[in-house]
């Protein structure tokens, strides 16, 4: 099942048009090329029903609230097509109550919830935290906060960044920490832009922790900016504290922006059983931090005062000190990125540092095989987020049948 959130409470249909509803087809009279797409809720006449895929703008497949069929309908008005949320964290803490799922438990309820978040005009503000009330769920049936991307098949809009910092995609931001999530314990989050800026020391950007037993954590494809303004003020990128939860965090980048002489720890890990792969950092303190648990770190790109602290079992990574051990490890390098004073942290074909050195994860036993624009990764694969394409080639992104499969197998909680 799909719920959207975004920065507007407004109506976003087009025009003004009749909807015919047949078991999961809605048919508009008019096309619907508003900034909409799965998730978003469609209020007619005989009731109420939710976007789950795109056929065409005149046509889409819709759900009741729970998953089922919705009221059937017949040139009905269309009252209005709003995002179901207007922020993360109503959806966060809403998606289960009633009016929607009305249910905690995904695993009875035999679904999985996607949470879809939308840009409008805005990046969306606040903290974002789902903290109480346990949400049940298992490898198949977990909760995937990300963004559409797929104008075929998704929404008439690309809602994900394109791998650096710019006015496109849905941006979340906060002067103090920006998500928390504390009872989730098979979690997704993909395609998103997590900005803090601020003074609060301790503050995290994202929290990932975990007061439930089991369950399996990834957090992917997404970029994460920290600001740090505060002479004293210590604040950190990601914590992931799961327990001996597996935790995955592959294909992001962290931009770190000190400005007043505090510290930002980029990437830390307390207790989790975790697999940090492909990640680029850049500007840090301490980039990846492992404080306790089990870590292994693979194909990482750091940029950082200290690129690696405490004991990790380490391969083909690339830092520009002498902290990347282990297996065919690139110390001391220089690495070449598109502009890294705007937050451009693709590096270059001209990159001397990670272009090349990286090991392939395509056939690993937590397997995957893309770059944080989603671009098929080929041999040799580079160290960082980001595969630099052959000049003149073609970039090959997954389609949305194959990427949801692999989605489904690595929440299974195999840790490479």
């Amino acid at each position: 099942m799909v719920f959207s959130c975004g920065d507007s409470t407004a109506d976003l249909k087009t025009g003004s048009p009749t909807v015919t509803v047949s078991g999961t087809t809605a048919t508009f009279s008019a096309a619907q090329t508003g900034n909409i797409g799965v998730g978003d809720a469609v209020v007619y006449t005989s009731g109420t029903a939710f976007i789950v895929a795109k056929t065409s703008t005149t046509v889409w497949t819709v759900r009741s609230a729970t998953g089922g069929n919705p009221t059937a309908g017949t040139n009905d008005t269309v009252t209005s097509i709003k995002h179901a949320f207007a922020s993360l964290a109503l959806a966060l803490t809403g998606f289960d109550g009633a009016g929607f799922l009305n249910t905690v438990d995904l695993v009875t309820a035999d679904i999985q919830v996607d949470i879809a978040c939308y840009r409008d005009s805005a990046d969306m503000t606040g903290a974002q935290n789902r903290t109480a009330t346990v949400i049940t769920t298992d490898a198949t049936r977990f909760v995937r906060i990300y963004t559409p991307y797929d104008t075929a098949v998704d929404c008439n809009n690309n809602q994900r960044h394109n791998g650096i910092w710019a006015a496109q995609g849905f941006l979340v931001s906060h002067t103090a920490s920006v998500i928390q999530i504390t009872v989730i314990r098979d979690i997704l989050m993909e395609g998103l832009q997590v900005s803090m800026d601020g003074t609060n020391t301790g503050a995290t950007a994202v929290i990932l922790h975990r007061n439930t037993t089991g369950g399996s954590v990834q957090f992917r494809e997404n970029l994460v900016k920290v600001r740090n303004t505060s002479a004293s003020s210590n604040q950190v990128g990601l914590h992931a504290n799961q327990g001996s939860v597996p935790m995955r965090c592959a294909n992001n980048i962290f931009w770190c922006v000190i400005t007043s002489g505090g510290t930002i720890t980029a990437m830390s890990q307390t207790e989790t059983n975790g697999s940090w792969l492909n990640n680029t950092v850049f500007g840090a303190t301490i980039g990846l931090e492992r404080v306790s648990g089990t870590m292994t770190s693979t194909n990482n790109l750091i940029s950082a005062a200290t690129c690696f602290n405490g004991t990790q079992s380490q391969s083909n990574n690339a830092s520009t000190d002498a902290t990347a051990v282990g297996t065919s490890p690139r110390i001391n390098q220089t690495f070449t990125f598109e502009n890294s004073g705007v937050g451009d942290l693709r590096i270059t074909a001209a990159d001397a540092g990670a272009k090349g050195f990286g090991k392939d994860l395509s056939a690993a036993a937590y397997p995957f095989s893309i770059d944080v624009v989603r671009t098929t990764r080929t041999v040799p694969w580079d160290v960082g987020a980001y595969q630099v394409s052959v000049a003149g080639g073609v970039v090959h992104l997954l389609d949305r049948g194959t990427e949801r499969g692999l989605m489904r197998g690595l929440m299974r909680g195999v840790v490479s």
